[in-house]
């Protein structure tokens, strides 16, 4: 209803005619008033009492009860084949003295459990255990990977033969198949390089063909070569290699094939001139002959010689002489001179020449029969033969060099893909292999199976700062015998019913089945159940035998189960030692169980501790025999007397007898029955038991009171139809109300009559007189005015104008007019009028503020088909929500439960809800770690996103239970905190309230705070307030703790009173100042205390003066005592208001909220976004649950590095966070807004990110696709176009590095301060992965293997250098001015740019060709006359490998260079240098190259350095410990004493050393000045050496004391000044023994350099022995017992022993405490109390497991350990003293042990003595507080 009517103005009530009848909308009393005189005053606020006497006797009258139906309790057909008797399948009661329940039993066949695993995430000590507590059945499907991970975690360790043989196995198998690969590689070279002359010998053929088909006139032979006839005649032609053959082996042939041979013939013959020539004289003269067919043969004849000569003008002169010459060639008549009329002829004649292609021309002079030609047509055809034949030579021999490349490249791709096939195969094998030894080898172990299909690492994004985790995919498997299940159903009653039932003593209640309340638990088919109760607080006490051992548990019933499966017992018995028959009777109040075996007459009394965790027996067995006369008597039946320390014990006789286990004897009086009884009820209320006899198949059951017991015949009761047969007797609400129940099956329900029980006694009662709220349940009506009144309940219980008011919905809301409408058949009642007066009484009984919130409210009523018609099918005026706003104004309207406080440990919840699994999965967690697991639920998206803008303040309440925490917040901030419908709030719970300014933050605290009855008295534990005793003083303080770091107003509510002393009720807010440092946390502590006192009555202003005089007097004498240590200082900054609020019902109740507000207003804000408030209070959670005392920001700092640092590889590859499943930017995690900076969508490779190294070269290519240039490659020398590429890609990068960059500055903001170390790694390792980011683009510019450009693969790459081009100059031809044609050189050729050399030059083999460099074909002109044929390479290079072969790295590795020397071959030189100018050796500091030239490295002790300063990647060299953390030791351990048991978590301290932040300068190995982590001048160290400070002399002993010249002729030195405080000390004792102070006796022991004193036995009193006894170990490195047990010795005498000693270095805490243990154990007296006392003035380190396991071994032997620290001087480490003190006191209050009259227990403390004056007023201190024995009541 609260919801409804905050979300909703429009409200639509639908009451159906039945409920809207019913209604009343009249008052009685309002007409009975009208009657009265007015004067008689406001009657409703007159309530008469009185107390009435009653005399009642003795009486028992069975009256009918409550009946409760069930489905469980319908019968079951049982199969024949269950082996189990049908009885214990039976539903049946369970017995409870004030809690109800029954079992129900089925059971189970042996069946197969089966827990299917899909990519279920397991840690690694998760996965561990697993593994190592089951049978394994591993997949032969597992890779290598997965088992090396299996290995890894668990099976090297229970499995390490199998593991070394399967290693020494794979390590064999590779090296065997690398010789392997090698040998086919080598055989597979030479077979192919003997197959080099075969090769040529076929691509000359099919070239030869290409040409023949190109020229089909020209003679094949003449085009071979003497080498192919050669081979030819050799071989033979069947032999030979076919080219179909290597098109189908390699199909990159084709291409290789066509490179070479496309283009190469085309025009070939047209480049050479004298064939050009002979051409044009051919064609011409054919043409000729025929256009001049009549010339006669001698004009024939001339004409022929002219052409053949090339004289066109004797040609045309010829010509002339016919009449049609000038039609043929018209242009010559325009020639002026005679001479130059055959130019045009000549003109004609090469146009004719040109259109006629080379092919046809030599087909058509095949076919010329004139004589006189044949000579030069022999000439053009062998010409055209050899130019071919040239041509086809330098095609060849490439052609065959790159297809036996091919070969190779294929050939051994071929073998390695067979060689590493077959090496997967036997890995394979052996894999299998192993996996069947090791699943073979794990038979057996454990009870299951664990099958695994597949096992991934997960990669998560805090896998680097948190561990790894692992996915598995399998199952789990095992076969459950069969077994007993049992469930377990709690009966509970309604609130109404429990309020009734209070009211009125025979109220009979309407009790249900709670589904929620129902567990289960199993037992195995040979388990029986002989005991069983249910307890209070679903508790279930269950005792099971199984033939040989009785085993007794009780657990709550969710967690029994549980129990059960790891047999956590209470208690487990021999039934041979106890006896065959057994009875069992449990007293709940008295928390005693006996067992009585029937046959040997025996009790066996057990007793379990207040929390019911542990159960000791109390004596021996006590024997019965005695007390009976008669041989054969046996027990048949035993109950207790309820709440007392008595038995009722029915023999065998059927007498009755009560047994007193405090006068172990009978009493007097006994009962006779008639006969054996069927049952014994033993009555809660203790004051009857009642007994059930059967006559005559008859049941009877007769009440007898105790207290009458033996002098009546008992009070026969009349017991309708009732199934008395496994009935029991119960009560409700208390033990006042009686029930006996009993289980109807047949019928399916549980029957009850109720027992109306008095006793002969007189009794006063407080009672309302004649008052109209006493009750009437005759004459009560049921109506349904609650449709109406609930809501005046919520305008009640929540505020109606709260103080702060919420603020979600904007302006763009459209609201309406806030209505409420009734839909009933009765429309025309006054629905309004009902509505008006409902909150005119509200009004005038709560006084709340209400302003026009109710006066606004519309209220009306309709018919449902009017309704339909006006609302629902027209445009229904109501208000309209941005659905945004609407959503987070309901989702701050739902508290959230965050953490609980259970066994003395600080919970954090996840979503709400306490989890089991969780709690496992953060066993051993880090802080970090436990933060990335917490979650608010539906306020993560508000702080994290919606409003993570937002400041955020804090408001809790917190105090004593029942006091109205959760009413005051409700109405201070318009939460919905539902305290009033529950018992009280449990933990912590939170909400919302969002306003203008900020987001309020609510915490609801749990109540009942543990206090103490005063400041002097407080270590004796008493309660205030309902249910104080239910949480520790511990848990008291984790909750204070986390209240007062992250509020910022602490509204402290209880029941104070006048004249009482307050400082025991603020215990747990001292106890939790000393936990966490204020100063070391700024963010945190920076709340006010409001105490509010909840007056009695309405304040005055007199009375408010009288309070703030008392409270500030009280506040005043704790602040004196602690000093700066106080409360108010360290948690709240020395802001504390007090408020005396008025009574509820009063006006100004509601008006002092607005002074909170103000109060709150002027609160500076600790938390600036809502997003820094959850990092906030996730982290300070996660400290407590770990028990890290750290800073704050010192742990935020580390989880916001870890984060980002998890994130930061992902960030510099791809520029986003995520990018699965979706894209995520880089984001402010403090505001959740964009970090918004340039950069480019491409992805750069980081070796070890999701980008693997083998990805770089995929990513460059993608990087030179995406530059958009204006500059093509080769249009520009190729050393600047590479230039432009690498600035681009710099530029690219510097791009992505300034956005990270700027994320992480802005993630780091509000870290700057301090000097985080893992902030500043984190800067070092982005700094680190931006110089591999721009190593790995980083460009290669070595010359291309293939051609003249420079190589643009990465720097580092593997494989022949490339320039990623086809190798292939863009350019044309030079020489080729009228058709432009490609040139055929390389790309980035140098000297001119030719088609084919031998075209327009000599293209002859250059006399260098091999040499690197070279373009082969010589490029002078045609027919030079020089001998040397040189190319136009700038260049030959040497080419031999380059220099830097095999030369040392830092990391112990070799490198070579794989270049070859670039350096010319004609240039004499001794060292060949490659082409790289740099050194290719990375940089010793980082991944940078050096600087250094490229041969750099053949120095001798070289070191390669890059140009760049580098950060120092040392430990801090300064003498001590950089940092102390406490962190969890992973697991919790139980101590089990001889009082109880208790379980807490394991802590040690790991001591580090952090990262030297100073800059390696350039150039430079090493920076000047030690290593520092900090830049702090006076930077703090812990020491870690052990220290002889003992011996200076800084302190010395005290002067003027009666020891002190023997002091210091001995020790005038700081052990000097410990003897002389300790002489001090046993002086003090001695005055007080010796006078006769009762005191408590002690045991001491001491140390020199540290000091103890524990309890150890001394003799047994007498007049000579001193009451104490003093044990003294001094101590370094090596303990020595000075003082053991020492009763008799004077101080002086005492001293003398220690004076013999001296001081000696180190120092060894863990020894010396071991030690004092054993001493104490040893000489242990249970007359003494234990105390120790420690003092040290070094430094050492020591785990709370020690200082635990002395102080339990106190508590073990009978008393708790008082144990006092004592810090001597400024340089001991007062962390670890002060922590052993905390840990003993928390012990020591812990510890269950009997009280003795006239003592108390010495509290342990912890003491800074800064020198000898306050050394030895410490030890007078301690010796004076053994002087105050305190009075105890015994319980």
């Amino acid at each position: 209803m609260r919801y409804l009517t905050k979300l909703c103005d429009q409200v639509v009530a639908l009451l159906s005619p039945k409920h809207s009848a019913s209604i009343s909308f009249w008052d009685e009393e309002d007409s009975d008033a009208e009657s009265e005189d007015v004067d008689a005053g406001d009657s409703k606020r007159v309530f008469r009492f009185e107390v009435a006497e009653t005399s009642e006797q003795e009486s028992a009258v069975a009256l009918p009860g409550f009946q409760i139906n069930s489905r469980y309790l319908a019968s079951h057909e049982i199969p024949p084949s269950c082996p189990v008797d049908p009885s214990v399948l039976t539903p049946r009661l369970l017995p409870g003295e004030t809690t109800q329940g029954f079992m129900t039993a089925s059971h189970n066949s042996r069946k197969k459990r089966s827990q299917v695993y899909s990519a279920f995430t397991f840690t690694r000590l998760a996965l561990k255990q697993l593994l190592a507590d089951n049978a394994l059945a591993l997949s032969d499907c597992l890779d290598e990977d997965a088992v090396q991970i299996l290995v890894t975690v668990a099976i090297a360790e229970d499995f390490p033969e199998q593991c070394d043989k399967w290693h020494v196995i794979n390590e064999k198998i590779r090296i065997q198949f690398k010789q392997e690969l090698e040998k086919r590689e080598d055989e597979a070279r030479r077979e192919l390089a003997g197959q080099l002359d075969s090769l040529r010998y076929v691509l000359r053929g099919s070239v030869v063909g290409e040409v023949t088909r190109l020229f089909p006139s020209l003679e094949r032979d003449r085009l071979s070569s003497r080498f192919c006839d050669d081979l030819y005649a050799r071989q033979g032609a069947t032999n030979l290699m076919q080219l179909s053959k290597l098109e189908s082996l390699y199909p990159d042939f084709r291409g290789i094939y066509q490179s070479h041979v496309q283009g190469k013939f085309n025009n070939v013959l047209r480049r050479d001139p004298r064939f050009e020539s002979l051409k044009l004289r051919l064609i011409s003269i054919r043409r000729l002959l025929e256009m001049f067919s009549p010339l006669d043969q001698t004009m024939r004849s001339d004409l022929r010689r002219a052409v053949l000569d090339g004289d066109f003008q004797r040609a045309w002169q010829v010509l002339f002489k016919t009449k049609n010459m000038d039609s043929i060639v018209p242009s010559a008549r325009s020639v002026s001179s005679p001479r130059s009329r055959g130019d045009p002829l000549k003109n004609e004649m090469r146009k004719l020449a040109d259109s006629v292609s080379d092919s046809q021309f030599l087909i058509d002079i095949k076919a010329v029969e004139d004589k006189e030609l044949r000579s030069t047509i022999k000439d053009v055809e062998q010409l055209a033969h050899y130019q071919l034949s040239v041509i086809i030579d330098k095609v060849v021999d490439p052609m065959a060099r790159d297809v036996l490349e091919m070969q190779q490249r294929y050939l051994g791709r071929v073998i390695q893909r067979q060689t590493e096939s077959e090496k997967r195969k036997v890995l394979n094998d052996a894999l299998k292999d192993f996996i069947r030894d090791i699943n073979a080898q794990s038979v057996g172990r454990g009870t299951s199976v664990i099958s695994i299909d597949r096992i991934d690492l997960v990669r998560s994004i805090h896998s680097r700062s948190h561990g790894q985790e692992y996915a598995i995919t399998g199952r789990r498997e095992a076969y459950s015998p069969p077994e007993l299940a049992f469930q377990v159903h709690a009966i509970e009653l309604t609130r109404d019913d429990m309020h009734n039932m209070q009211l009125d003593p025979k109220y009979i209640p309407n009790p249900a089945v709670n589904d929620r309340l129902s567990s289960t638990f199993h037992l195995p088919i040979h388990m029986h159940i002989v005991f069983n109760q249910i307890l209070e607080n679903q508790k279930l006490l269950l005792i099971l035998h199984d033939g040989d051992g009785i085993f007794i548990y009780l657990e709550r019933l969710p967690a029994m189960d549980m129990a059960i499966q790891r047999r956590r017992t209470i208690k487990r018995l021999s039934r041979e030692r106890l006896g065959n028959d057994l009875l069992f009777a449990f007293d709940e109040t008295k928390r005693m169980l006996a067992m009585c075996a029937t046959t040997e007459l025996q009790l066996h009394i057990f007793v379990f501790d207040e929390e019911f965790k542990t159960l000791h027996g109390q004596g021996s067995f006590i024997d019965l025999a005695s007390w009976y006369s008669k041989a054969g008597i046996s027990i048949v039946h035993a109950a207790f007397v309820c709440g007392s320390e008595e038995v009722v014990l029915v023999d065998s006789c059927a007498r009755a007898r009560i047994f007193s286990f405090v006068t172990l004897q009978f009493r007097p009086a006994s009962v006779q029955f008639l006969s054996l009884p069927k049952a014994l009820f033993s009555s809660p209320d203790g004051s009857c038991f009642l007994v059930l006899h059967t006559h005559n198949s008859k049941p009877s059951l007769t009440a007898y009171h105790w207290e009458t017991f033996g002098s009546t015949d008992g009070i026969q009761l009349e017991v309708p139809k009732f199934p008395l047969q496994g009935a029991v007797l119960t009560s409700m609400v208390g033990q006042g109300r009686v029930f006996l129940v009993g289980l109807d099956i047949d019928a399916g329900s549980i029957q009850s009559i109720a027992i109306d029980i008095t006793t002969k006694r007189n009794e006063f009662m407080f009672r309302e007189k004649g008052g109209r709220n006493a009750p009437d349940y005759g004459t009560r009506h049921t109506l349904h005015n609650s449709l109406l009144d609930c809501h005046a309940e919520v305008w009640f219980r929540f505020p109606v104008v709260p103080t702060m008011s919420r603020r979600t919905f904007t302006s763009s809301s459209k609201r309406k007019p806030k209505t409420i409408t009734f839909i009933a058949d009765n429309h025309s009642q006054p629905f309004s009028s009902y509505f008006s007066n409902l909150i005119k009484k509200f009004k005038a009984t709560t006084k709340k503020p209400t302003g026009d919130e109710l006066r606004g409210i519309k209220v009306s009523a309709a018919q449902f088909g009017p309704f339909r018609e006006v609302f629902l099918k027209s445009n229904w005026d109501v208000s309209r929500y941005c659905l945004g706003e609407w959503l987070v104004d309901l989702l701050c309207l739902i508290p959230i439960h965050i953490a609980v406080c259970r066994e003395n440990t600080f919970i954090p919840l996840a979503d709400g809800v306490l989890s089991a699994e969780l709690e496992r999965s953060l066993l051993g967690a880090e802080v970090n770690q436990i933060v990335d697991k917490l979650s608010f639920g539906w306020y993560e998206s508000i702080f994290q996103s919606y409003l993570a803008t937002k400041p955020v303040k804090v408001v809790s309440s917190m105090g004593q239970q029942s006091v109205g925490k959760s009413f005051s917040l409700n109405h201070f901030l318009d939460t919905s905190f539902a305290g009033s419908a529950m018992r009280t709030t449990e933990g912590v719970w939170m909400s919302v309230t969002p306003t203008d300014d900020a987001l309020i933050v609510a915490l609801d605290f749990e109540g009942s705070f543990v206090c103490f009855q005063s400041y002097h008295d407080r270590h004796s534990e008493t309660t205030t307030g309902v249910g104080s005793v239910e949480r520790t003083l511990q848990e008291d303080t984790l909750l204070v703790l986390f209240n007062t770091a992250i509020s910022n107003l602490v509204l402290f509510r209880n029941n104070f009173s006048f004249g009482r002393d307050i400082s025991g009720l603020f215990q747990s807010f001292q106890a939790s100042a000393s936990l966490l440092d204020p100063a070391a946390n700024e963010s945190l502590f920076q709340s006010t205390l409001v105490i509010i006192i909840k007056a009695s009555l309405d304040v005055v202003e007199s009375d408010t003066a009288g309070i703030r005089q008392e409270f500030s007097l009280k506040f005043q004498q704790i602040v004196q005592q602690e000093q700066k240590s106080n409360f108010i200082s360290r948690l709240h900054r020395g802001k504390l208001d007090i408020i005396p609020w008025p009574v509820i019902e009063s006006k100004v109740f509601y008006k002092v909220f607005s002074d909170l507000k103000k109060g709150l207003d002027r609160q500076q804000i600790s938390h600036p976004t809502a997003y820094e408030f959850l990092h906030t209070i996730k982290t300070l959670m996660a400290k407590l649950k770990a028990n890290d005392w750290r800073a704050l920001s010192q742990t935020m700092a580390e989880h916001r590095a870890g984060t980002l640092s998890s994130l930061l590889p992902m960030a510099l590859v791809t520029g986003h966070s995520e990018i699965e499943p979706d894209l995520e930017p880089l984001k402010n995690f403090d505001n959740d807004l964009l970090v918004e900076a340039d950069d480019t969508a491409t992805y750069f490779p980081i070796s070890g990110c999701e980008v693997p190294p083998a990805d770089i070269e995929r990513r460059l290519v993608a990087l030179r696709e995406s530059w958009n240039t204006d500059t093509p490659r080769q249009s520009i020398p190729d050393s600047d176009w590479t230039s432009k590429f690498a600035s681009h890609i710099s530029g690219l990068i510097d791009l992505r590095v300034n956005h990270v960059r700027f994320w992480l500055d802005s993630n780091l903001e509000r870290f700057r301060v301090g000097g985080h170390a893992t902030v500043d790694g984190l800067r070092r390792t982005f700094n680190k992965m931006v110089i591999e980011m721009k190593s790995n683009v980083q460009l290669c510019r070595v010359q291309c293997s293939s051609c003249h450009l420079l190589c643009i693969r990465s720097h580092l790459h593997d494989g022949e250098h490339s320039c990623e081009t086809n190798h292939r100059c863009i350019h044309n031809c030079a020489f080729c001015e009228d058709e432009p044609k490609p040139c055929g050189t390389s790309a980035g050729h140098p000297g001119q740019h030719v088609c084919a050399v031998n075209t327009h030059l000599c293209g002859k083999k250059c006399k260098l060709l091999g040499k690197r460099g070279c373009l082969e074909a010589c490029t002078k002109v045609a027919w030079h006359e020089e001998d040397e044929h040189i190319c136009s390479a700038l260049v030959h290079m040497c080419g031999k490998p380059c220099a830097l072969l095999e030369i040392k790295l830092s990391d112990g590795k070799t490198y070579s260079c794989q270049g070859g020397c670039s350096i010319p071959s004609d240039q004499h030189h001794d060292v060949h240098s490659c082409d790289k100018a740099l050194c290719p050796v990375a940089c010793k500091l980082c991944m940078r190259l050096c600087v250094q030239p490229h041969l750099h490295g053949l120095s001798p002790d070289v070191v390669h350095l890059c140009s760049e300063a580098h950060s120092c990647y040392a430990q801090c060299s300064a003498p001590g410990i950089c940092q102390i953390d406490t962190t969890p030791f992973s697991i919790e351990d139980t101590f089990t004493g001889r009082h109880g048991t208790f379980q807490y978590t394991k802590y040690s301290q790991v001591s580090k050393r952090l990262q030297c932040i100073k800059i390696i300068e350039p150039g430079q190995v090493m920076h000047t000045g030690d290593h520092i982590h900090t830049e702090e001048k006076r930077p703090l160290h812990y020491c870690e050496a052990r220290s002889s400070s003992m011996r200076t002399t800084d302190h010395k002993p005290l002067d003027d004391t009666p020891a002190a010249k023997r002091i210091r002729f001995w020790a005038n030195n700081r052990l000097g000044a410990v003897y002389s405080a300790l002489y001090s000390f046993w002086s003090a004792r001695d005055v007080a023994v010796n006078a006769g102070n009762k005191t408590v006796s002690t045991r001491r022991v001491g140390g020199a350099s540290n000091m103890f004193l524990s309890p150890t036995a001394p003799a047994r009193r007498r007049d000579s022995i001193r009451r104490d006894a003093y044990s003294a170990i001094l101590f370094n490195r090596i303990t020595k017992e000075v003082l053991v047990n020492d009763s008799t010795s004077s101080p002086d005498e005492l001293l003398t022993k220690l004076l013999r000693e001296e001081a000696r270095g180190q120092t060894d805490f863990s020894a010396a405490l071991r030690a004092a243990e054993a001493v104490m154990v040893r000489n242990w007296s249970a007359e003494r109390t234990p105390i120790m006392i420690f003092l040290s003035d070094g430094i050492n380190d020591v785990s709370d497991e020690v200082i635990r396991d002395v102080c339990q071994s106190a508590t073990r032997l009978g008393k708790p350990l008082s144990f006092h620290a004592v810090s001597f001087g400024d340089g001991a480490q007062t962390s670890i003293l002060r922590r052993m003190a905390q840990l003993a006191l928390e012990i020591q209050n812990n510890a269950r042990v009997p009280s003795v009259l006239g003592t108390d227990k010495i509290p342990s403390s912890f003491t800074t003595a800064l020198d000898t004056v306050r050394l030895t007023a410490t030890f007078i201190a301690i010796a004076e507080s053994f002087k105050k024995p305190r009075a105890s009541l015994m319980r």
